[in-house]
């Protein structure tokens, strides 16, 4: 003989008894919102490098020629984005030699710059050989000097965008 034992029956699940389907899952979101922020990732990148490196001096378009009482030979260059009238002067040198020559710089920017320091101050420049000091500062070569315009010692200077101002150095 069995001895079975007997339960006595259960209600069937709440829901109208039928199974739970389990809904599939949305992958496209996951891989959508990652797509995304890569994108980001890589603007943000992209953005800060281009700030980083970003150039508003340009060469001025203000030449001047060899110093005087100086034989030079000039050079034309086309390099680091030199205006196609650029040139160099190659001077040569004795003990003793000091002349002053000029050039100019452009702010190709959209936003005013401040320049606070030129050059490097004659103490801290190596050697007894050749030394390079600024001595005076145009501020805008577009400024006629009938109205106003005229070389100023070197200071603290503000470029407005697309000003170019000259400076002379010894």
């Amino acid at each position: 003989m069995v001895d079975t034992s007997v339960r006595p029956p259960t209600a069937p699940p709440s829901g109208g008894g039928t199974p739970a389907v389990r809904k599939p899952r949305r992958r496209w979101v996951l891989w959508l919102v990652l797509g995304l922020l890569a994108a980001l990732i890589a603007a943000s990148a992209t953005g800060g490098i281009l700030v980083a490196n970003y150039q508003p001096f340009h060469a001025g378009f203000k030449q001047y020629g060899p110093p005087k009482g100086v034989e030079a030979t000039a050079l034309q260059i086309d390099w680091l984005d030199a205006p196609p009238n650029a040139w160099t002067y190659r001077i040569p040198s004795y003990n003793g030699l000091t002349f002053t020559y000029r050039f100019s710089i452009w702010n190709h920017g959209p936003v005013p710059i401040t320049i606070t320091r030129f050059g490097i101050s004659k103490s801290e420049q190596a050697g007894g050989g050749l030394t390079n000091v600024p001595v005076a500062v145009y501020p805008d070569v577009y400024t006629d000097p009938s109205v106003g315009g005229s070389w100023e010692p070197v200071r603290p200077l503000t470029l407005q965008p697309r000003q170019m101002p000259v400076w002379r150095c010894a």
